[in-house]
């Protein structure tokens, strides 16, 4: 192998290699002031993103030719997310301490899905200083197997922070936040390769406790 690969050479292949991703989305907001130092609001979203994308890359070592393997990759993903969270803020004083304080629970719903993939076809091998993007796909019919993978996780959480004015230049913040999250697997997409293996399954859950705390000194009014 001589001479020098022009890198901006594309070793794709127009009217097969594509990407398309979508995602669609609604926010629902609610907000009640029962006073002036009270105000409890939720806000739920749903999120939905598609993924397909079929794409070449190139696989091995350049031979005497100057010429490359390519071969064909197929990706497919759906993402779903739901969340939900309802949010209370309340400003109160004691012994002549101001008081922000907000509370607020949030439940999270994440799911991804991962179907399985063939039928991305052949590519011929691509001459490393003259790769043509009309080269024939041999091959080429994708559809899905059949087979996937999906996972989800679903997230709990708590928190309740505070920030208390001491005087007009001194602030202190502190809050704690405690979530729990169940995660869930599942795949089968090694019978597609192999018929005698297992399918896959995990899950795990778990607790955290985080906190944090802070002083503010503000050298003057603004």
């Amino acid at each position: 192998f001589v001479g020098s690969i022009d890198r901006h050479n594309w070793y794709g292949s127009l009217g097969h290699d594509f990407e398309d991703v979508s995602q669609d989305s609604v926010t629902a907001r609610l907000e009640h002031d029962f006073s002036e130092n009270f105000t409890l609001r939720n806000q739920t979203t749903y999120s939905k993103t598609d993924r397909l994308a079929l794409l070449t890359s190139l696989t091995g070592t350049i031979d005497a030719t100057n010429t490359v393997n390519r071969s064909r990759q197929s990706n497919e993903r759906i993402n779903k997310i739901f969340s939900n969270q309802p949010t209370a803020n309340a400003r109160f004083t004691t012994a002549k301490l101001e008081h922000a304080l907000v509370g607020g629970l949030d439940f999270t719903s994440e799911a991804q899905l991962s179907p399985g993939r063939t039928g991305q076809g052949t590519a011929p091998r691509a001459d490393v200083f003259n790769p043509n993007p009309y080269d024939p796909i041999t091959g080429y019919a994708p559809a899905r197997t059949g087979f996937y993978a999906k996972g989800e996780t679903d997230t709990l959480g708590a928190s309740l922070f505070d920030t208390v004015d001491i005087g007009s230049r001194w602030q202190v913040s502190g809050g704690l936040r405690w979530e729990h999250f169940q995660t869930d697997y599942f795949s089968n997409t090694a019978l597609f390769t192999n018929p005698t293996n297992a399918v896959t399954r995990a899950d795990v859950s778990d607790d955290l406790l985080s906190w944090k705390v802070g002083l503010l000194f503000k050298p003057r009014p603004n």
